[in-house]
């Protein structure tokens, strides 16, 4: 399965990524899933802090060493951290991607 990219946005500053949030993320109707993308420090948790916050969500962590995260409210938010691995086949949940 090929996902499908609707936008791309590049922000260089926290500013700008609050403000591509406002304007692109937050109008989206759920349910529906964001796939973030970046190095270790980039901001990929900045973003869901951010898009969590709006949402009255206000737990959203980073959560390396967990790899997932529940969060109950409307809308339920499940955050997803694979930056550690390395394999497709390391953990079970790409097979269901």
């Amino acid at each position: 399965m090929t996902p499908e990219l609707l936008w791309k946005a590049i922000s260089v500053s926290p500013e700008d990524t609050t403000s591509i949030i406002k304007t692109r993320v937050l109008p989206i109707v759920f349910p529906y899933v964001i796939y973030i993308d970046g190095q270790m420090g980039s901001g990929k948790t900045f973003i869901s802090r951010c898009i969590g916050k709006y949402y009255n969500n206000n737990d959203i962590v980073s959560n390396s060493f967990s790899k997932i995260s529940l969060h109950d409210g409307l809308p339920k938010f499940i955050h997803c951290d694979f930056y550690n691995i390395e394999k497709q086949d390391e953990f079970f949940f790409f097979k269901y991607i």
